[in-house]
């Protein structure tokens, strides 16, 4: 009696092309989908929304991320 079927096993380097195109795409679509997002919330707020940093705001996810590792960390000292 025979369980399952294991001959549907990609080759390893399958797998790795698959894994780096899934990473690609979704790396591709969170700046697309954030300045969406930013952009959309200026418009329900009734003000413009990113578009200072290069064309038509395309730049604003890399200025968040360069915004966010430049914070320096603030620790109350009491």
């Amino acid at each position: 009696m025979i369980l399952a079927d294991t001959g549907f096993v990609d080759a390893t380097w399958i797998l790795i092309v698959k894994s780096f195109v899934i990473f690609a795409v979704i790396l591709g679509l969170v700046p697309m989908i954030l300045l969406l997002e930013r952009k959309l919330l200026g418009r329900f707020q009734s003000r413009y929304g990113p578009n200072r940093v290069g064309p038509y705001g395309l730049m604003q996810p890399m200025a968040d991320v360069l915004k966010l590792l430049s914070k320096e960390a603030y620790r109350p000292t009491n």
